[in-house]
């Protein structure tokens, strides 16, 4: 498994924290989840291309 660290702006780390918040899930959850709808999105356009 490996490791990435993640920088964002502000706004978006708050936006992270209460959907966090909001669903009660962990910020960590919430990354997983945007990330993985994400590359998700990327494979289906991939396809298309």
């Amino acid at each position: 498994m490996r490791k990435y660290t993640l920088l964002c702006e502000d706004r978006q780390a708050r936006a992270i924290e209460r959907l966090a918040h909001e669903f009660d899930m962990t910020q960590e959850a919430v990354l997983r989840q945007l990330l993985a709808a994400g590359l998700d999105s990327l494979d289906r356009v991939e396809r298309i291309d």
